[in-house]
């Protein structure tokens, strides 16, 4: 009997573990190590029966010099060969624990044809599996280690987001491998979102892809409701704040969401717009950004809610809303700026109409 998941996970992959450990008690250079891993591990790719096995020997594998020269290691891991499958769920794995030990080592991946060769990975099977799953969630921790350059988010053309969403849709029953697609939407969202921040240089094809995509993203919606309301990641919170602030004032994505969708949505903003304000509104003498960024993002969400055109609100809700945003406005504990945010809010202005 095993006591744990990892027990049986380091005893299913004992063979390449031992490998390993015998590899890295040898004074070898830096490629040649690197090199023998990734064929130890992609030899036991076919023979790997659960993520944990792989997590165990990524594991192994990650540490000692390998972490300590985790940059140089990202680099040569970025120039393999890919078009070997084993191979390329090998590279990618050990990229992905490379990334929790030495986070800066992702930054490192800036060439397009490695971008292209991941998303071509998450995209080439028509049944979503574990070398899918690697790629989608390999690909977001890039978009959240960075912004992209124009030219790298030229890889997400509209054929790759339709079939991104697509993904998302047929993998309703499998919701681990959803919420990853959906995170890495999220994501791609964010990036083309960063890059109208300061002004309008691009229009947002996530945006655009949706609005084609209207009546056949269910799945997407209900999932994406789910995520909202567990979410504790503040990065996540603050990309999927940014994902319903455009989705609400574009008119062609407004109608994403059904009626009781929005129910829940308001649910959500009003308890977190009263629970965030413990930890973004704490220092009351701090600079307004970048802190408190997360509690006024969600106050802006509040008029667009509130005045959206599919929603009939009871006179219960909207005072309930009011007096939320009242609150704040003249609350003793609340930073100037978000004061300023809850004010504007009670007008009925967006978080874009106050830029």
């Amino acid at each position: 009997m095993y006591n744990s998941v990892d027990e049986l996970a380091i005893d299913s992959g004992q063979e390449g573990v031992v490998k390993i450990d015998e590899l890295l008690a040898e004074n070898l250079g830096l490629d040649e190590t690197l090199q023998t891993i990734v064929k130890v591990v992609a030899d036991s790719v076919p023979n790997i029966k659960s993520r944990n096995v792989m997590r165990v020997l990524t594991e192994h594998a990650i540490r000692g010099r390998l972490e300590d020269e985790g940059l140089a290691v990202a680099d040569r891991l970025s120039t393999y060969d890919v078009t070997d499958p084993d191979t390329a769920y090998a590279v990618y794995s050990l990229l992905m624990r490379l990334s929790d030990v030495c986070p800066n080592a992702l930054r490192r991946l800036d060439s397009i044809e490695w971008l292209a060769n991941l998303i071509q990975a998450l995209v080439s099977h028509p049944v979503q599996g574990r070398m899918e799953q690697i790629a989608s969630q390999l690909l977001y921790k890039v978009c959240d280690s960075r912004e992209l350059s124009l030219a790298e988010l030229g890889v997400f053309t509209d054929d790759l987001l339709d079939r991104l969403c697509s993904l998302i849709e047929d993998t309703r029953e499998a919701d681990e491998q959803n919420h990853d697609l959906i995170r890495l939407l999220l994501a791609v969202h964010d990036q083309f979102a960063q890059k109208n921040a300061a002004r309008s240089v691009l229009s947002n094809p996530v945006l655009q892809t949706l609005e084609r995509r209207i009546d056949r993203s269910k799945t997407l919606s209900e999932n994406f409701i789910l995520l909202f309301n567990r979410a504790e990641d503040r990065t996540l919170r603050l990309k999927m704040i940014g994902f319903l602030d455009n989705l609400l004032q574009n008119k062609g994505t407004q109608s994403l969401f059904y009626t009781n969708d929005l129910v829940v949505i308001l649910d959500v903003v009003l308890r977190e717009t009263k629970n965030v304000d413990a930890d973004d509104e704490a220092n009351t003498n701090a600079c307004d950004f970048p802190a408190p960024q997360l509690h006024q993002r969600y106050i802006f969400l509040l008029p667009l809610l509130v005045n959206h055109p599919d929603a009939s609100w009871t006179p219960e809700r909207r005072r309930e809303v009011q007096k939320l945003l009242e609150g704040i406005r003249d609350g003793p504990f609340v930073r100037p700026g978000t004061r300023v945010c809850a004010g504007k809010a009670l007008q009925g202005r967006t978080r874009r109409d106050s830029e």
